[in-house]
This record gives structure tokens, C-alpha cells and sequence, in this order.
């Protein structure tokens, strides 16, 4: 969640710079405010907004032998310490997000009671709410609030300048800013927004007024208004913008539709905002391929030995000649484990290699030829009850005589993966275009691998 409020405050931040630099300055007020509203909801959408590659890489033979044995991806768990510092930020974090509720909630409540207890007048499209408060004519939704100290002559340009403000539906912009700042009070850029959202507002309605009043009357209005006091929250008061903008871009040349081609600037920003927010779009994309030969200290071929990428459900097992390959592999990250009972497991990182051999040695428990002790725990008893070329059929136990269920079972030797999962009585079976020689039984949940004799369907001690 905090990687979204980041990635949310950056965009935030790096569209209103788009805004100050290309806009700004420019008299499109409507194309400003749009701009700056979807800006806003742009910034909280791109976070959300995924980049998937679709990268393959070989055969469908060898994406399917990769995907033949999958291995036990182990959770991490954050320490103490880390717990207790996230649940700080976030206590922080919802304590300022309840003040900004409250805070905006008394506003709104203040603005509400005056409408309750003032006298209003009904016009066709707004309500006037005359006030004793000492506060500039102003307005919010359909509400325009007007000081009895106000004069006649001041009283028609302000409502005709309020009245854009109404039939704008300004307030809705101002009130949308204020909920989304109250998630994100943390960042300062919607304090901006919301300047010169309030900003644009103030430069249309003036646009409205002088295109039907005397542009010197009305400017000689602004001048008199800086004497007031200041608005209401949530309201679009008469005088809360300087004056002396409001002149200057009144007097201002309409900016030619040509200069509108510079939103087109906004594009590559969105675009690096995008990969900006999916950062593992950024890293070499496209997998890499190892293949090898695992062998033991006397150099002979290890068959069924389980080469599992460390972190991912990704993993094969070697054939009769011990040799693997595994597909869909970041060069620069990824680490591979090889493992087989009776010898000592071996961890090697890619680091941008496309064949890697290993030799395993044998542990202290081990007997010649990867045999394992029958004493052994470990051990488990198979029966092959069909394997006919067309199916390979059997059922697998542990030494103890509990069926070995939801283990892997792979032939070995075969042009493409042929494998299955062992039912809860630990069943297999296996369609097949071969009789299977050898094949492995891959146990997930302890990461072992036992590579067993098929040619026979009587019932066995693996070895």
C-alpha cells in the first residue's frame, strides 16, 4: 500500500509540473481545468495500470519440461523490529487521515449552518443566502452567499461572476480535491491543485463577466474587493485570487489553438510514469535458457537429480544421461540449486551463463552409486502396476506404508515431459508414448528426489 502512495505522490507531483511548465502561463482556461482534474485522477490510476511481457522462450517441449516439477517456494516473514515500524507509519498515517476528516467535515458544517439559519431567496437557477457574516460574497453548489454590507453597483458583476461559479459546477472540482487530500496529507503538490484549480475557476468566471459588462467597471470591483475579509472553505469567494492576476489575464490575447500542441509533451511523461511505477519493466525482460550435465565425483551421469530455481515454482529433474534444461531464467538474479538424495545440495547463480555443469558429491550418509541406506527414513516402497507404451501406472508409499500422495512422478528420457501427481492413496498414472526405464518421484513439501527403476512391476524399495 505505501508503494501505491508513493507511486501515486509521484505522479501527482510530476503532472503538475507538466501543468506549470506547458499550461500555466496560457489563457485555455477549460483545457486548464480538465487538464488538471484528470491529472489528478490520472495520478491515482497509473499505479494501478500493470505491464506484462509476454516473453517465451524454446520449444513447447522445453517449457513444458520446465514446468514438469515445481519447487517449495519458502515465505519470509518480516522481523519484529520491521513490524513495528510499519505499524507506526501507518498509526501516523490514519491519525492524519482522521484529522483531515475532521477538519473537513467542521467546514463543511459551517458552511451548511449558515445556509440553516440565514434567510434565502430563490432564483431560477441558484439560491441567494444573505449573511451577516463578515465574509466576500461567495458561493458553493447552488448556494451564493451575499454580505447585506454589500452595495447595489458591486452586487451585479459579483453575481454574474458567482453565477459562473454555480453553473460551473466549480464547487464539485474543490470538493474532490479536498477528499483526495485526505488520503494524501502528507503531500503538499494537492495544496497547489488546489490553488490553481481555484485559480482557472476565478479566470473563467472573470471571462464570462466582461464579455457582457464594462471590462474597466469590473476591474475597478477587483481593486475594491482586496479590502475584504477572507472566504469560507470549500467556497469560491469573489476575492481570493490576486487581483492583480486576474487584471493582467484579463488584458491578455487568447493563446492561439496551435499552442495547444504542447499537451502533446504530456504523452512520453505518462509513458515514463507508467514504467516508472513498474519498475521490473525496466529490467532485462527476456528470459534466458541453461542447460548442463550433473555428474558425481567419478564423472558419471546423475539421473534424477532436481534443479530448482531458489524463490520460484520452477524446477526439472535430469534424464538418463543426467543432462537438464530449464528455461524462463533472469540472468542477473536468478540462483540455481541441485539436489538429489545422497549427495550435498549445490547452489550456483546464473550470472548470465547459458551451460553450467556440476558435480555433486556424496554425503557421509551416501553409498555407492546413490543408493540410499534402507534404514533410512527416507525411503519409500513403489509398485508398477502397468507400463505397456502406453501407460505407465503405479502407486507409491512411504517406508512406513502411507500412501505418498500430491508427489511428482516423471519418466525419464522421454522427448517432452511425461508426468503426473500421485493421488491421496498415492496413485499414478501417466500416458505415455514410450516404456519407461526410469523415472523420478519428486517430494515438494521435503525438496527430495528419488530416481527409481521401472522395467519391473513388482514391488520396491526406492533408491
Amino acid at each position: 500500500m505505501i508503494t501505491y502512495f508513493i507511486q501515486a505522490s509521484i505522479c501527482l507531483c510530476a503532472l503538475y509540473g507538466c501543468y506549470h511548465i506547458l499550461l500555466k502561463r496560457e489563457k485555455l482556461f477549460h483545457l486548464q481545468r480538465i487538464y488538471l482534474i484528470s491529472s489528478i485522477f490520472l495520478s491515482l490510476i497509473l499505479p494501478t495500470v500493470p505491464l506484462e511481457w509476454n516473453a517465451a522462450i524454446g520449444s513447447p517441449e522445453i517449457n513444458d519440461l520446465t514446468r514438469s516439477v515445481q519447487a517449495l517456494t519458502i515465505p519470509t516473514t518480516a522481523s519484529a523490529q520491521t513490524d513495528s515500524q510499519w505499524s507506526l507509519l501507518a498509526s501516523i498515517y490514519l491519525t492524519g487521515v482522521l484529522f483531515m476528516c475532521i477538519r473537513f467535515a467542521i467546514r463543511l458544517n459551517v458552511i451548511l449552518s449558515i445556509v440553516r439559519k440565514t434567510p434565502k431567496e430563490q432564483h431560477e437557477d441558484y439560491i441567494r443566502v444573505y449573511t451577516e457574516e463578515s465574509i466576500p460574497i461567495s458561493s458553493f453548489f447552488k448556494f451564493i452567499f451575499i454580505p447585506k454590507s454589500t452595495s447595489k453597483e458591486s452586487l451585479k458583476y459579483m453575481l454574474l461572476h458567482e453565477k459562473k461559479h454555480v453553473n460551473g459546477l466549480h464547487s464539485i472540482d474543490l470538493i474532490i480535491v479536498q477528499l483526495i487530500y485526505i488520503f494524501f496529507w502528507f503531500n503538499p503538490i494537492l495544496l497547489l491543485y488546489n490553488k490553481s484549480i481555484k485559480t482557472i475557476h476565478e479566470f473563467i468566471c472573470d471571462e464570462a463577466v466582461v464579455s457582457r459588462t464594462s471590462v474597466s467597471s469590473y476591474q475597478k470591483i477587483l481593486i475594491q474587493s482586496l479590502f475584504s475579509n477572507a472566504g469560507l472553505s470549500l467556497t469560491s469567494p469573489f476575492n481570493q485570487i490576486s487581483a492583480k492576476n486576474r487584471i493582467i489575464m484579463m488584458n491578455k490575447e487568447k493563446t492561439k489553438g496551435i499552442k495547444k500542441a504542447k499537451l502533446l509533451f504530456v504523452i512520453p511523461v505518462l509513458a515514463m510514469l507508467i514504467l516508472a511505477c513498474n519498475p521490473e519493466s525496466l529490467q532485462n525482460t527476456t528470459p534466458v535458457e541453461i542447460s548442463g550435465h550433473v555428474v558425481n565425483g567419478e564423472g558419471k551421469a546423475l539421473p534424477g537429480v532436481s534443479v530448482i530455481v531458489e524463490g520460484k515454482d520452477l524446477g526439472v529433474v535430469t534424464n538418463l544421461k543426467g543432462e537438464y534444461r530449464i528455461g524462463g531464467l533472469d540472468s542477473d538474479n536468478d540462483k540455481l540449486t541441485y539436489s538429489m538424495i545422497g549427495f550435498e545440495p549445490v547452489s550456483v547463480s546464473v550470472k548470465k551463463r547459458s551451460i553450467i555443469d556440476i558435480e555433486l558429491a556424496k554425503n557421509g550418509n551416501a553409498l555407492l552409486d546413490n543408493k540410499v541406506n534402507s534404514s533410512q527414513e527416507r525411503d519409500i516402497q513403489y509398485a508398477i502396476l502397468n507400463n505397456d507404451g502406453k501407460t505407465f501406472k503405479g502407486i507409491i508409499t512411504e517406508k512406513s506404508g502411507n500412501p505418498m500422495k500430491g508427489a511428482y512422478v516423471v519418466i525419464l528420457g522421454g522427448e517432452k515431459s511425461e508426468k503426473a501427481i500421485s493421488d491421496d492413496e498415492g496413485k499414478f498414472e501417466i500416458p505415455t508414448s514410450q516404456i519407461a526405464k526410469r523415472f523420478v518421484v519428486y517430494r515438494k513439501e521435503t525438496n527430495e528426489a528419488f530416481t527409481l527403476d521401472a522395467s519391473s512391476p513388482s514391488t520396491k524399495t526406492g533408491e
